[in-house]
């Protein structure tokens, strides 16, 4: 294999949270770019190892389309191939404006409809498109001051093409039908469908693809400022509980026993049905050994962005006056209850 395809093929094989592999195979561009000159197809690979590094790294959004421009601007300008097709794909959710977003979309589908119908990738390059756009649509629908029938428009017939593909492609799509789902539920503020949804992709067992989700969904109430319901928090604390139990290499019988419950009730706590009290809540942290933000990571706030209430600082007065040896456990149990009552209000 020439150096070239293999340099393409590393970048494609990359893990989602590999960032030594990241820097690797930038190094290992720049290098190549250095010694035999310029290459559209390898500084276009460059630019998007950096976009997706920069995302992984948890960067602002900004910075995020800020590194995205140059991968963008190469594929509104260069047609080589299929590869560039597949990298219009993987970059739809990373444009900066919608009308940037539409532009690419429909510059990929017309190459998939004409010049590429043939192509054996092409089914699965059109779901990548359908799949980012309606990501990235999700975007604009909390965030770009665009026309809102339009925006529902190209949202539906993303999701609607998505979902015919992966029905096609039987339980080989099955993660990202649901995934689709989820989104549709998200778009239209369904949180009926959105929990039983979310419970479809846990029965799944795929943490990855649940984490994904999970992402999207806590970015998605934050943009709408409102609290999640009961169900989705349960949903999201049972599968904390389950991850956390699967790394100690504990079987739910041996987790119950530490937690003085029975198995039923600590598999219905993973699979979202149920919920925890705030004394159930301190015994579960204990026993996974963990920190309350642990369990609730996915919505908690950080402690120090509420103690500028008064009420929380006159708790805090209350507990500094404690002896040493019980300050800490009483503003671990202030904390938990701070969280627990954001999340009921």
């Amino acid at each position: 294999m020439k150096i070239k395809e293999r340099l393409i093929d590393e970048y494609r094989n990359l893990k989602m949270h590999d960032i030594n592999g990241f820097n690797k195979i930038m190094e290992n561009l720049e290098v190549y770019l250095n010694e035999n000159g310029s290459d559209t197809q390898l500084e276009l690979v460059l630019h998007m190892a950096r976009t997706r590094k920069i995302n992984y790294l948890g960067a602002s959004i900004e910075s995020y389309f800020e590194a995205a421009k140059p991968a963008i601007d190469m594929l509104l300008t260069t047609d080589d191939g299929f590869f560039e097709i597949e990298a219009i794909a993987a970059m739809l959710h990373s444009a900066e404006s919608y009308e940037l977003s539409k532009r690419l979309m429909q510059k990929a589908l017309n190459a998939l409809d004409t010049k590429f119908a043939d192509h054996e990738n092409c089914e699965l390059t059109k779901l990548l498109v359908f799949s980012n756009m309606s990501y990235r649509l999700l975007h604009s629908r909390f965030y770009d001051k665009e026309d809102p029938t339009e925006i529902k428009k190209l949202f539906d017939h993303c999701i609607k093409s998505g979902i015919t593909i992966c029905k096609k492609r039987g339980t080989n799509s099955l993660i990202l039908k649901i995934i689709l789902l989820a989104r549709q539920a998200v778009f239209y503020e369904d949180f009926v469908k959105l929990s039983e949804t979310l419970l479809e992709l846990k029965a799944l067992r795929n943490s990855s693809a649940f984490k994904a989700t999970q992402d999207e969904i806590v970015e998605f109430y934050n943009k709408i400022s409102i609290v999640p319901p009961t169900e989705i928090v349960n949903i999201f604390m049972g599968h904390q509980i389950m991850r956390r139990r699967e790394q100690l290499g504990l079987s739910r019988e041996e987790l119950a026993v530490k937690v003085r419950t029975e198995p039923q009730y600590v598999g219905a706590l993973e699979r979202g049905r149920r919920g925890l009290s705030l004394s159930s809540l301190m015994t579960y942290v204990k026993a996974l050994e963990v920190d309350y933000n642990y369990m609730l990571s996915s919505f908690s706030q950080p402690f120090e962005d509420i103690t500028t209430n008064p009420e929380i600082l006159q708790m805090r007065e209350i507990v500094s006056s404690l002896p040493e040896n019980s300050k800490l456990h009483a503003l671990e149990y202030l904390k938990i209850f701070a969280l627990l009552f954001n999340y009921r209000k």
